[in-house]
């Protein structure tokens, strides 16, 4: 969370079907709070733009605004929407919810977000990763580090232009996964970003039968500058 203004009931601002159509994305309701402040912000409707990745977030005035930049420090992220010319094709729920201890509140009952939240010599027992499944738009892929840790493609067309975007800052350690998965034609193929280094040198093959899969990791210690590649295997049977 870090520098986020508040802190939002993980069942609030969800998804509304009844008024989600074409651009239009629809929220429920949702109950806000920074430190002791309560804004409750009503069921509403929000334009999101066409054929573009939207960042769909809540900021600091209570306020639910889209944008296709990506999150915005400091505000509450709600929903990665991808779009055509004309409607949603993909909706990634970006809620989640923090667990604190009894540590992060302060006598008044306020909770202090002015720093990350740790965790220390705790066991952590099946827990999960975010899935997101980018995709392919006129030759180029953007995968969005901060919306999760495994990212799924079916490859329906060459990727000419890879990007990797919003690797956390400083020094700290990163990695991801990236599965790849021929559409029903195969042969699509993909060029990787000159900040990638692979073992020997050399970028290896993916699986281009059709339906073929690969399974990539990376891996960054500084913020995406540099990034180390390994295949963890393919053509899976």
């Amino acid at each position: 969370m870090g520098t986020a203004a508040g802190v939002a009931r993980f069942n609030d601002f969800d998804e509304d079907p009844a008024t989600t159509r074409g651009l239009i994305w629809g929220h429920r309701a949702g109950l806000l709070r920074d430190m002791t402040k309560i804004t409750r912000v009503p069921t509403g409707t929000l334009a999101i733009y066409p054929s573009a990745t939207n960042y769909v977030e809540v900021n600091r005035e209570g306020r639910v605004v889209v944008n296709k930049g990506g999150f915005t420090s400091g505000h509450i992220p709600l929903r990665q929407i991808t779009t055509d010319a004309e409607s949603i094709t993909e909706s990634i729920d970006q809620r989640a919810l923090f667990i604190l201890s009894f540590d992060d509140f302060k006598c008044d009952g306020s909770i202090p977000m002015t720093g990350d939240l740790r965790m220390q010599r705790n066991a952590i027992k099946a827990y999960a990763e975010t899935l997101a499944k980018p995709k392919i738009f006129g030759g180029a892929l953007k995968i969005i580090l901060s919306v999760g840790n495994v990212f799924a493609v079916t490859l329906t067309a060459d990727v000419k232009n890879l990007s990797f975007e919003s690797a956390p800052e400083g020094d700290k350690a990163y990695s991801f996964t990236l599965i790849l998965t021929q559409d029903e034609t195969g042969g699509r193929n993909i060029s990787w970003p000159k900040a990638v280094k692979w073992p020997g040198g050399a970028a290896p093959d993916i699986s281009t039968a059709p339906n073929g899969d690969t399974v990539l990791r990376f891996v960054t210690l500084d913020g995406g500058v540099a990034w180390r590649g390994f295949l963890a295997g393919k053509d899976f049977a």
